[in-house]
């Protein structure tokens, strides 16, 4: 799973991107956790056995949220010196992906009662039985210019116009699996040059009477989010995207 960040000018753009690591503290949100697991579940600690590089942590599994879980799984977890985080008895949420041929536990992994933002996203999704929730925020914004902003999302026989809030968020669920577009108009001309689209990800800004107009791609297949956090306080000519998650 990579996690990268962008800031760019319309004359190039420079991406970082690295790899993340294991550790004792989360270093991806929920949304990126439960974009690219392909097993998440609630369960509890029966054994914690070290292995040499890495750790087997075996559980109890309680509730499944996605993949295909045993009564009782065993994950990998690679960070050897954080194996304190598992607590015999304690009740985690898991992320699980694929690599080497094992099943690897995600460093989004934590004690139930500390992923009250995970909880609350898996709920949601299955209760709601939505495919994907799509989130942002444009920074940078003064107060008018967030009145006169709009959000359009489009995609397979979907097509929903949105307010920015009063903090420039935004926020919906989508139901269908599938690729939605998502098009940002604001107040002004934030370019140098027109016609400008830049890949991984995909995003292209335009200019069109007195408006700029940012567009993106989110796409679900299994449940998931997609979050973005733009800035578009810069001098003219300059758009940051903070994170893409």
């Amino acid at each position: 799973m990579r996690k990268r960040t962008y800031v760019f000018l319309w004359c190039g753009f420079i991406s970082l991107s690295a790899m993340t690591v294991m550790g004792c503290s989360p270093t991806e949100s929920a949304c990126e956790a439960l974009s690219e697991a392909v097993r998440v579940y609630t369960g509890k600690v029966v054994q914690v056995t070290p292995t040499g590089a890495y750790v087997n942590v075996r559980f109890e599994v309680g509730k499944v949220y996605r993949g295909s879980v045993g009564h009782v799984t065993t994950g990998r977890f690679l960070d050897t010196d954080c194996m304190g985080k598992f607590i015999i008895d304690g009740e985690y949420l898991v992320y699980e992906y694929n690599s080497f041929g094992g099943q690897y536990i995600r460093n989004r992994t934590g004690v139930i009662s500390e992923r009250g933002e995970d909880m609350q996203l898996l709920e949601l999704l299955q209760t709601s039985h939505s495919t994907g929730r799509i989130t942002g925020q444009i920074r940078g914004l003064t107060a008018k210019d967030i009145q006169m902003s709009t959000l359009a999302v489009k995609g397979a026989s979907f097509e929903r116009v949105l307010k920015l809030s009063d903090l420039g968020e935004y926020s919906l669920m989508v139901e269908k699996p599938g690729k939605y577009t998502i098009e940002i108009s604001i107040p002004g001309n934030r370019l140098i040059r027109e016609g400008e689209s830049l890949s991984e990800p995909p995003y292209a800004v335009r200019e069109s009477r007195g408006r700029t107009l940012l567009e993106y791609a989110a796409e679900f297949s299994l449940a998931g989010c997609d979050s973005r956090v733009f800035d578009v306080s810069q001098a003219k000519g300059k758009v940051a995207i903070l994170s893409q998650q």
